[in-house]
């Protein structure tokens, strides 16, 4: 999961995030929720660092504009995720707060383009943010109880990903590293990580040297237990 280079506009959501890894968890969450609540927008962002502005890493059918002004403006100023914030576990979806329709945002971006719905979700962890994802939404008013579950769900999923991809970024670990990290935890052996993902065996006995010195542990027991203590894996 890398941040997106561009925001582009499509009315094909598969299309655009498929992505090139078949267990890319956030994309098949993104999905699943689609089939259940569809979606006119979406943006999905991660903070790397506790004071840094987000930055987008999955988007569809948002303006680079609107885009911009959600990193800058909405997130770190918007009263209406302030309130998202202090009760991360809530679905604050528009209904719930009926002025946010007349704030300065919602007239700028969402009156006139048929939105009838949105919220937004905080991705934290119990000591920071880590992300934030945002959804729009054409035709529906008020969710019913089957797309509230999946709302929910979906937010969890993608919160688990989202603070593993923070977290590698934080203690150093590469996209290969964390696939052998991940093995590592199914209880794979470095022979079996080699065949899965095509490599040497003496590649990913580099792979998990550089894991255990990034995690600050000895052998490979710790390396597991310290990747479950920091979110790595789930």
């Amino acid at each position: 999961m890398e941040p997106a280079d561009g925001l582009p506009e499509t009315p094909h959501l598969r299309d655009y995030l498929v992505p090139s890894r078949a267990n890319d968890r956030v994309t098949e969450a993104l999905l699943d929720l689609q089939r259940e609540a569809p979606y006119m927008r979406m943006a999905l962002t991660s903070r790397p660092q506790q004071r840094a502005l987000d930055q987008v890493v999955r988007s569809y059918a948002m303006s680079t504009a609107m885009a911009q002004h959600g990193l800058n403006e909405f997130i770190p100023k918007h009263k209406y995720f302030a309130q998202v914030l202090a009760a991360p576990q809530e679905i604050y979806d528009w209904t719930r707060v009926p002025w946010f329709a007349e704030t300065e945002y919602s007239r700028e971006y969402l009156n006139g383009d048929d939105v009838t719905q949105g919220m937004s979700f905080a991705l934290m962890t119990s000591e920071r943010v880590v992300g934030s994802l945002h959804l729009m939404f054409r035709g529906i008013h008020v969710f019913d109880d089957s797309q509230l579950c999946a709302l929910d769900h979906a937010r969890n999923q993608i919160q688990d990903e989202v603070t593993a991809y923070v977290v590698a970024g934080d203690v150093g670990l590469t996209q290969r590293e964390r696939e052998v990290l991940r093995l590592m935890c199914n209880g794979d052996s470095n022979a079996a990580i080699a065949d899965t993902l095509v490599i040497s065996r003496r590649t990913v006995d580099t792979h998990v040297e550089h894991i255990r010195t990034k995690l600050r542990v000895s052998n490979r027991i710790q390396a597991v237990r310290q990747a479950i203590v920091l979110g790595l894996v789930h």
